[in-house]
């Protein structure tokens, strides 16, 4: 179980393999696992032997027991517990036995496991326990670090959003060229650019505006080229350098009365 959930990158798939396994290693009939809010992945699976279902709960009574103890518990017999024979949905539901662990990464309690048997008293023993409590360490190591890559991409992509925003509203025109000639607008004013010189966006092209493609592939920023535009201004093209092989080029017209750069 360990090796499988260590390459797996879905946080869903890795609640039902640590469920699926309960029902091969214990007497459990039901099981649920609920991963708390500071995982940034808060969500609850639930399964039965038969299949996922949707309508089990945990006991918060043990739940809160083995939180505030860090450790895994057993209830061999629900409902003669003094504390938990209580517990509300121990009461509703009828559970007779129950096994809590908690999923431990560092000093934070990513979530629980809980697995019950509605039959049976003593479904669970000491061994069970030691061995959940092995798996549900591990899982507590892999979804934090699941967890933490996708909040890594979540924020990579806010600032690509953010990138994007800002260049779209730059007011000099911004475009690339690829090594095989297509010339591609990287905001409003690149189109409008692009298509004041009739420069089809996204095709191979030999020549911009008078300029052939490789001249202006070999552009330095010290060395800006003015581009004739038939039907608007003249452009003045700076290069900004090459980045995965893409020449990006800003052009600013030249009645231009001040020099925008682009951030």
């Amino acid at each position: 179980l360990t090796r499988a959930i260590d390459i797996e990158q879905s946080i869903d798939l890795i609640l039902e393999r640590i469920l699926t396994t309960a029902f091969r290693l214990l007497s459990a009939e039901r099981g649920i696992i609920e991963l708390f809010d500071c995982t940034g992945l808060a969500r609850t699976s639930a399964q039965t032997r038969a299949g996922p279902v949707d309508d089990l709960t945990l006991s918060q009574t043990v739940i809160q027991e083995a939180i505030r103890d860090r450790r895994g518990l057993i209830v061999a017999n629900a409902q003669t517990h003094t504390v938990f024979s209580r517990a509300e949905s121990i009461c509703a539901d009828g559970v007779r036995s129950v096994m809590c662990v908690p999923m431990l990464y560092d000093d934070t309690t990513l979530g629980v496991i809980q697995v019950d048997s509605l039959h049976a008293t003593h479904a669970f023993d000491e061994r069970d326990l030691v061995l959940f409590s092995v798996i549900a360490s591990r899982a507590a190591v892999i979804i934090k670090d699941v967890a933490t890559r996708a909040a890594v991409v979540e924020a990579k992509n806010a600032e690509l959003i953010r990138h994007k925003w800002v260049v779209d509203r730059l007011p000099v025109a911004i475009v690339t060229i690829t090594s095989d000639g297509t010339v591609t607008a990287m905001n409003a004013a690149g189109r409008d650019a692009l298509a004041a010189m009739s420069v089809p966006e996204g095709k191979a092209v030999s020549s911009l505006a008078g300029r052939s493609i490789e001249s202006l592939r070999n552009l330095t920023p010290d060395t800006p080229t003015p581009l004739a535009s038939p039907r608007g201004p003249t452009y003045m093209a700076h290069s900004t350098g090459q980045s995965e092989g893409e020449t990006i080029l800003w052009l600013e017209p030249t009645a231009s009365q001040t020099t925008t750069r682009p951030i």
